[in-house]
């Protein structure tokens, strides 16, 4: 089965239940999330769906993620990149030496 793989932000991300905002969006919805675009877009396809969006991600962070899996694509997949604004960026944080988002 062909794949779509989708990059992004927010815009793209699947919904997450560590959020007040998400919780109280779930529970306004009867428990439950709609599709995120880039599952829809798969489901009309008739493709997998990996989804390696992240909320508040840079689109540096988003680029790195994008060539991480690069040796996975095929031919006939689908790649579709969602960048994010501008304003955002990532650093090292010296306390835990890891990679952190800016500007959400």
């Amino acid at each position: 089965m062909a794949k779509l793989f989708t990059f992004g932000c927010s815009y793209t991300a699947d919904y997450d239940l560590i959020s007040d905002v998400y919780q109280k969006y779930y529970q306004f919805r009867n428990n439950n999330f709609p599709r995120v675009w880039g599952k829809v877009l798969s489901d009309l396809l008739q493709y997998e769906h990996l989804n390696y969006g992240v909320r508040s991600n840079s689109n540096d962070a988003i680029f790195s993620s994008f060539i991480e899996h690069i040796d996975d694509y095929k031919s006939g997949d689908m790649v579709i990149v969602q960048w994010s604004y501008v304003h955002r960026y990532r650093w090292v944080y010296y306390v835990s030496d890891e990679w952190v988002s800016i500007g959400a």
